[in-house]
């Protein structure tokens, strides 16, 4: 009866353009979990720490017991589990907190069956624990935290998912404020129809952030980084957008965006040390103005999910 521990990482979502589409995986931050098997068919979440109180014990309600069921009526086992998960991506942050516990707890619990399943194919398992919090069925933070790197999710059903190359040098900035922002939340201020003219020029950068990514070439990157769908509904949610904004241009960064519905934003830099520029602007603008804060930089996690 061994118990099996793994690590899943922040993610960054939509990349501006790419909404519901596309997501990476950052290097420094990083859930934990613990699973092991049980007597009493049944799953059970022993303790949750790092999350202030705020996330479901229920087995039905938390994302990663949610995902871990949908695996095991894929195999038809009645085992039970019981899970330790140990957070460290904000709740609530637009760093895909809730696909982190879900991914987690699949990957975990494969690796406790013999691997029935390789990483890719665990993927929708993960989907239906994301679902609980978001409310859709979209696998921009699932794929990255599962695979690493980032993916281009070209659809969820059935589910095809592409890994995309990227500079080897860039870095992610990243600042979040504790300011709650649900994903299914943020989803309701979009409007349900948009006029052809932005769909077009919204398509047009989709279509340079994934020639950018493919040919390294930083002006096309910067123009995908751009979005017209879902960041002029959002910015008014999170504080201090728009000096933000202009303070990661100003700096040097290639692009700026919302993570994921938010409250985290991020700076796209070319380097460590452009992006030190921007941690360093962003963290004396925020202490000047007495903000509570968070700055992550960090290159890309190209592991994904890992058992440690």
């Amino acid at each position: 009866m061994k118990s099996i521990g793994v690590r899943t990482p922040a993610t960054v979502a939509n990349l501006g353009s790419g909404f519901d589409l596309i997501g990476l995986a950052i290097a420094q931050t990083a859930d934990e979990i613990i699973v092991k098997p049980n007597d009493r068919k049944e799953l059970s979440i022993l303790e949750i720490t790092g999350d202030d109180g705020k996330l479901p014990k229920a087995a039905e309600e938390n994302t990663c017991t949610v995902a871990i069921q949908s695996l095991l009526n894929a195999v038809s086992t009645v085992q039970g589990f019981d899970i330790s998960i140990h957070k460290k991506v904000g709740f609530k942050s637009g760093l895909g907190s809730s696909a982190s516990s879900a991914v987690a707890g699949v990957v975990a619990v494969n690796e406790l069956l013999g691997s029935p399943f390789t990483k890719t194919e665990l993927i929708r398992f993960a989907l239906d624990g994301e679902y609980v919090a978001s409310r859709g069925y979209h696998a921009d933070n699932v794929a990255p935290c599962m695979l690493g790197g980032i993916t281009f999710v070209q659809s969820t059903q059935p589910l095809n998912v592409i890994s995309l190359p990227f500079p080897q040098q860039m870095h992610l900035v990243v600042l979040y404020q504790p300011v709650s922002i649900s994903t299914a939340e943020a989803r309701e201020l979009l409007p349900k129809e948009y006029e052809r003219k932005k769909v077009i020029q919204q398509t047009s950068n989709f279509g340079a952030l994934i020639t950018g990514l493919f040919t390294q070439q930083n002006s096309m990157i910067k123009e995908g980084l751009n979005d017209l769908i879902a960041t002029p509904y959002r910015k008014q949610l999170i504080p201090h957008f728009d000096t933000l904004q202009q303070i990661a241009i100003h700096s040097g960064a290639i692009g700026f965006n919302i993570s994921g519905s938010g409250p985290s934003v991020f700076a796209w830099c070319e380097s460590e040390i452009q992006a030190n520029e921007v941690q360093t602007q962003w963290n004396n603008y925020m202490e000047l103005n007495e903000a509570s804060f968070t700055i992550y930089s960090s290159t890309i996690n190209g592991i994904g999910a890992e058992i440690i």
